[in-house]
């Protein structure tokens, strides 16, 4: 199935139901075996089947606005090898409001690898201590 046979004839494609884990990199989430196991049996997520319109309509949506009216902590894990640091970068740029990025030491998709899982942890809890501090010095 080409993306362009699906562009021209979405509604013969639309109601194909193809696993998930079928185009799915499943593997890259984690470099943790357990954890990859987890994800390619987890019903939810590897064992789930999806209609084709699914994957069409992601590859479809086109973001207009990217101003926020939040904080924005951005933290991308250092060894990715789904999501490369340049890709979420692109998007990073686009986002208009206050934003920090952090790129970790190391760290799949899902970074429970150490360092990157403290790294996560450390700067998680320093940007909403850092929120919060900062909405009570104006509520007062």
């Amino acid at each position: 199935m080409s993306l362009l046979s699906m562009a021209v004839m979405p509604w013969l494609f639309d109601r194909l139901v193809i696993p998930l884990s079928l185009v799915t990199p499943l593997a890259a989430m984690s470099a943790n075996k357990r954890m990859q196991a987890y994800f390619e049996n987890d019903p939810f997520i590897g064992k789930s089947w999806k209609a084709a319109r699914f994957f069409r309509m992601v590859h479809k949506t086109r973001i207009e606005n990217w101003a926020l009216r939040c904080p924005l902590l951005l933290v991308h894990p250092g060894q990715d090898a789904w999501t490369p640091t340049e890709l979420s970068l692109v998007v990073y740029e686009k986002i208009q409001t206050a934003k920090c990025f952090l790129e970790l030491s190391n760290g799949s998709h899902l970074p429970v690898e150490e360092p990157a899982n403290v790294e996560l942890i450390c700067e998680a809890d320093r940007f909403l201590n850092g929120f919060v501090l900062s909405n009570v010095a104006t509520a007062d």
